[in-house]
């Protein structure tokens, strides 16, 4: 379980690396973003999974995200966007996903997710979403 969780926080270092270059968070803040990560991958990587787990580690990513956009409102600096928040709203779709096909019976978690692609204007994974929802939920009214 270790290795797996490992490879994840490996998987996050570049963006985290380009948030502190680039000047958008400091050493100590790179460094809890990283711990908090860490136990949110734990949590996901439990033998027994529950809906509140992934939730919160969706939102806490939304909230790096909004902060990250903030930041850089400040700082004014609009480069490197793929590095960072490419690699962050990915990790939020792949996190939508685990949740939605370990609980698929569930329609706020759906809405959730095509609610948060709107807000990122992704028209096409929206279209996408929806046709994956009504094709797991088409006997619902």
């Amino acid at each position: 379980m270790a290795e797996y969780v490992q490879q994840s926080i490996e998987e996050m270092l570049p963006e985290l690396e380009q948030m502190e270059r680039v000047g958008i968070c400091t050493g100590i803040e790179t460094r809890k973003i990283l711990k908090k990560r860490t136990n949110y991958e734990y949590k996901l990587r439990r033998r027994t999974k529950c809906k509140e787990d992934f939730m919160q580690y969706i939102k806490y990513e939304v909230d790096v995200l909004k902060l990250i956009h903030t930041r850089r409102q400040k700082v004014r600096y609009h480069h490197k966007r793929t590095e960072i928040e490419y690699a962050i709203t990915c990790r939020i779709h792949n996190l939508f996903r685990l949740v939605t096909n370990r609980f698929p019976d569930d329609v706020k978690l759906w809405l959730s997710h095509i609610e948060f692609s709107q807000s990122r204007k992704e028209k096409a994974n929206v279209s996408k979403f929806f046709t994956k929802m009504l094709q797991v939920h088409n006997k619902k009214s």
